[in-house]
């Protein structure tokens, strides 16, 4: 059958299957290229038209509402539709322009209205939406379509208070039950009302229970309530309705991440980057995650992605750095602290970091001046008040080096650490009562680290104070 052969049956008698079937054939010749002067029918082109609208075919649709308009100038519902088909392929402004077209043909249609409001909606405007709104509801309060579509609009200006009250007004009209409950969840999960939420998303779900979003909306309220296996289980049921939903294969190895369970969370960060490959976000927790498990190679590869794509990356950065600082790449370890701390000079950590990395290369007066950095932002680390007292100690400053060890047992006295310091600077100071009663100390702590005592001064075995304390 050619193009004149559909074109002349179209307007006949059909069943519905039938003229489903014909519009099928129709579209499929007009994309084959068989369209000429003949193609005029404005019912044809409004069949058309709304076939593509249910489908989701704007760009389609939109060429047969050109045509439609053009034999049909004067046909309000074609510039309405036309309208609607612009706002559906972001050209909101020129949606704008048919639909005051379509007003000027038909006023006060209740239809136009509706569909200005959602254009100002779509476009970010949505007080001036709600303000469509509310002027149609001053003729027709009850209309279910209209006060759903204000009822978004006001979500979408975070007036969700008002929001939900619009969305469970509708739960009275059979039709909107499943759209209001979904809706529902959202605005219950943006005001962090997160069992409200869950609550509303199993009632939509129950009566769609193959609404991919939905379980994925369920997942990440649970998630937020700390319920990371059971937001799992929603990921799950997201993933085997549509496999192909990056998001919840991301937030699925978030959830995998917290709990420890990294290998599997590298699979997920892995199945987002199948779907969309250039993802920053999953190829840093990619990162992260491999640098928790100890494999610096992997994790590099992955940070550097990243950094090829935003060299501004600072999480992406910190972790190269540290991989590198790993992996005894100090060289380039080092370029990347150095540029962090230019762009983070008040980061404790960071200037911690790279003390570690200078002391670990024997460049004790730089990494004395960096743990000193670092201190002087945050005083209360005892670690770095440790770092410190090291680095003193390998300057052979060791009376110097008591100091920090003191400020580390303060802050931290149950670690061992502090204790272990200062029984070594004392032992070499011959201050040898309290070089012995840290090492007690150091032993009740951390009887490993009394083991390294006495490796690194064998001749303390046999000293009357300090010699009880050896063993074997």
């Amino acid at each position: 059958m050619d193009f004149f052969d559909i074109h002349n049956e179209f307007n006949e008698e059909f069943d519905g299957e039938n003229r489903e079937e014909m519009l099928r054939r129709f579209r499929k010749a007009i994309s084959e290229g068989k369209e000429n002067s003949g193609f005029s029918d404005p019912d044809l082109l409004e069949e058309l038209v709304e076939q593509c609208i249910d489908d989701g075919s704007f760009a389609e649709g939109l060429r047969y509402c050109e045509k439609w308009t053009t034999y049909a100038p004067y046909n309000y519902i074609a510039w309405l539709r036309k309208g609607m088909l612009l706002t559906g392929l972001d050209r909101a402004e020129e949606g704008l322009i048919c639909l005051e077209r379509a007003e000027t043909l038909h006023p006060n249609d209740i239809e136009v209205v509706i569909q200005r409001g959602i254009t100002y909606d779509v476009m970010g405007h949505s007080e001036e939406a709600i303000e469509q709104f509310t002027q149609a509801m001053e003729r027709e309060p009850e209309h279910p379509e209209l006060l759903f579509n204000y009822g978004l609009a006001l979500q979408h200006a975070d007036r969700l208070e008002e929001g939900l009250h619009v969305f469970r007004s509708l739960l009275r009209h059979e039709e909107y039950v499943i759209d209001c409950w979904y809706e529902i969840g959202y605005c219950y999960d943006l005001l962090e009302k997160y069992a409200d939420a869950i609550s509303a998303y199993d009632k939509h779900l129950d009566l769609d229970p193959y609404n991919a979003n939905a379980w994925y909306n369920r997942g990440i309220a649970l998630s937020r309530l700390g319920r990371l296996r059971k937001g799992i289980d929603s990921y799950d049921m997201a993933l085997a309705i549509n496999e192909s939903f990056p998001d919840a294969w991301y937030n699925r190895g978030n959830n995998l991440a917290a709990l420890g369970r990294l290998n599997e969370a590298i699979e997920c960060y892995r199945e987002v980057l199948r779907y969309e490959p250039f993802d920053i976000s999953s190829w840093n927790n990619l990162g992260i995650a491999f640098e928790e498990l100890g494999e610096f190679e992997e994790a590099t590869a992955a940070f550097r992605s990243v950094i090829r794509q935003d060299p501004a990356h600072q999480s992406a950065r910190i972790g190269l750095a540290t991989c590198l600082d790993a992996m005894e790449e100090y060289d380039e370890a080092l370029k990347h602290y150095n540029r962090l701390l230019r762009e983070r000079p008040e980061d404790a950590d960071l200037w911690f970091a790279r003390g570690d990395l200078l002391y670990n290369t024997e460049q004790f007066k730089k990494a004395e001046e960096s743990y000193r950095k670092a201190l002087s932002i945050e005083m209360k680390d005892p670690e770095c008040w440790y770092a410190l007292g090291q680095v003193l100690y390998a300057q052979e400053q060791y009376s110097e080096s008591i100091t920090p060890f003191e400020q580390a047992e303060a802050l931290a006295p149950d670690w061992g650490g502090s204790y272990y310091g200062k029984a070594r600077a004392f032992y070499v100071l011959e201050r040898f009562t309290e070089s012995a009663q840290s090492l007690a100390r150091t032993i009740e702590l951390a009887p490993e680290l009394g083991a390294e005592f006495f490796l690194e001064f064998p001749d303390a075995r046999s000293h009357k104070e300090l010699g009880r304390y050896a063993k074997g």
